[in-house]
Formats: structure tokens, sequence, C-alpha cells
């Protein structure tokens, strides 16, 4: 697949999101969701733009992943390594965690974000609050303390997502993606939010029931596929 065409896919598809948000949300809403969505995207292509042009040297990044894994050294957690290894040779396995990753990350919180102000308006600006302040508090720490992810610290390794999916690429296009943005892990904290989201405000039973699930397959993801540490 071309670059060109790589590129092309991410606006194609926040354009169709949009014009189907669109049309769930209703006309006399139309005009309010396009406003709020304007806010949403202008924080989210902010927000990988100060990532890339922020990104921190490795050398720096390699130290303070292994601050992280000392840390975890030192309170008897790091299994990090072996975990992944556990599952490296479970290929199906390895395939679910690299599809949770890329697509239980953002397609997810644009699904939930969408849902809340259709069907729950009174608590969307709250969710929505959350995720442009946690966003904005991870960019500060990926600014003044960048880390290397496990993937490119070595030790044993493998980097399961980036070098095997052409999708990782688009959702996370290396030329706006800080490679050393591990800590803290967003993919992670705004899976935790969803599940909340899902689980205070949805009326049915069965979604509530797949609530716990989104934080803690996504937890499993990003160790698994060694984005991130746990303590991240």
């Amino acid at each position: 697949m071309s670059s060109v065409v790589l590129f092309a896919v991410t606006p194609i598809a926040i354009i169709l999101t949009v014009v189907a948000a669109t049309w769930i949300v209703g006309a006399r809403r139309r005009g309010r969701f396009l406003r709020e969505a304007g806010v949403v995207l202008f924080a989210y292509f902010a927000y990988f733009l100060a990532r890339g042009v922020t990104e921190g040297n490795f050398a720096e990044a390699r130290d303070h992943a292994q601050i992280l894994v000392e840390f975890e050294q030192s309170l008897g957690i790091f299994v990090d390594p072996s975990t992944q290894a556990l599952i490296l040779s479970q290929t199906a396995i390895m395939k679910v965690a690299n599809w949770i990753y890329v697509w239980g990350h953002w397609p997810v919180v644009a699904a939930v974000i969408i849902w809340l102000f259709a069907k729950r308006p009174d608590a969307y600006l709250l969710y929505r609050n959350a995720l442009l302040i946690s966003g904005a508090i991870g960019l500060v720490l990926y600014v003044t303390f960048p880390a290397a992810p496990p993937r490119l610290l070595g030790m044993g390794f493998v980097d399961t997502v980036f070098d095997q999916s052409t999708f990782a690429g688009i959702m996370q296009p290396n030329s706006l993606t800080n490679q050393y943005a591990a800590f803290p892990s967003l993919h992670f904290g705004w899976s935790l939010l969803m599940g909340i989201a899902i689980m205070r405000e949805a009326h049915s039973a069965k979604l509530r029931l797949l609530a716990p699930f989104l934080p803690i397959a996504m937890l499993l993801a990003v160790v698994i596929t060694a984005n991130h540490y746990i303590v991240d």
C-alpha cells in the first residue's frame, strides 16, 4: 500500500465518521454536534502535532524507560518480558492483541463519545472534558518525561504491532507520533474512561457487562505487544 493511500485513509475515515454521526444525532442537534466535532478534531490533530515536534532523544528516553523498569522490579511486578514471551508463540492470541491495540483505541473512543452525545447529552461534556484534560496531562508528561516503550528498549521485546500491521501506521503515523511517549498509556487510560462511561451511562445490562473488558483487554494488549510497561 503506497504512502499516499496510507495518509488518505485517516482523513477519509474521519469524514465518513462525522457524516454518519451527523445523521445519527438528528437534524435538531446537528449544528451543535459539528461544533463539538470541530473542537475534538482540533484537539486530536494538535495533540499529534505537538507529540511529533516534541519528540525526545533516544538516550534520554532509554534512561527514563530504565527508571520505569527498575521501579517495576522494586515492586516485584516486572513481568513484561515474560508475559510477552509466553504469548509470542500463540499466533492467534498475538493477532488479537495487535488488533485490540490498533482498533480498540481511537475507534472505540469515537464510538462511545458519539453515543454519549446522541443518547446521554447531559453526561457527554463530562467525558469529553475528561478526554481533553487527560490528553493534555499526558502530553505534558511526554514532553517532560520521554520514555522509550519496551519494543524500542531491547531486552528481548518484540515489536508485534508496527512491524506487522499496516493499519498501525495509519492510526499512528510515524511523522506525527512521538515514539518515546510510553508513559502514561492513554491507550489504557482512555479505555478505562470509556469503560466507566458505558458502565455508568448505559441502560442495557448486557452492555454494562462489556464495560470492564475494555480496560482489561487493553491492559493485556499494551503489555503483550510491548508498547507500554505495566506501570504506564
